[in-house]
């Protein structure tokens, strides 16, 4: 509650709502058309449901979801109940999430497509040939785990470092 009281202050049409959970029943609604759109819980259900809510948000059942699960879950159970009478985030804050969703979802689809793409090449391509200096550097690696910009540096003199 605190953070609400945080959160909204300064914001709501009634600072007396800053947080604490709502004394009233409330409705969401459309403002321009008056349509009630959905009546959340009687304001005596909300202590325990929020109890229950916080519970399960709190237990290890929860803890093995997906996070942005998780996250969708949480937001739509606390819409749901709705606990305070104004400050609770439905429309802007769904579309802002969703559109987070969205855009790493085109990301993730992206990169696998790139990396569907190099990997058709590398097919098609067969086995890239490498220079001599290339395979010394590979059979390096291979023989030590590792190399540094040291190790494949050329001597002045001898023009020869990797062994």
């Amino acid at each position: 509650m605190k953070l609400h009281r945080d959160i909204t202050k300064g914001t709501l049409d009634n600072p007396e709502g800053e947080g604490k959970y709502r004394e009233i029943q409330v409705y969401v609604g459309n403002k321009i058309t008056g349509e009630i759109i959905f009546t959340p819980p009687s304001p005596k259900e909300v202590p325990i449901l929020m109890k229950e809510f916080l519970a399960w948000l709190n237990s290890e059942k929860s803890s093995k979801l997906h996070p942005v699960i998780m996250a969708g879950i949480s937001h739509y159970e606390f819409v749901r109940i709705h606990p305070f009478v104004d400050g609770n985030g439905i429309n802007q804050w769904l579309e802002y999430f969703t559109e987070g969703v969205r855009v790493s979802i085109l990301r993730v689809k992206e990169k696998v497509l790139q990396l569907s793409l190099e990997r058709q090449k590398q097919r098609e391509k067969g086995q890239i040939a490498l220079t001599e200096r290339q395979m010394k550097i590979v059979e390096f690696i291979q023989r030590n785990g590792q190399i540094s910009s040291g190790d494949i540096r050329l001597h002045p003199k001898s023009r020869r470092k990797l062994r």
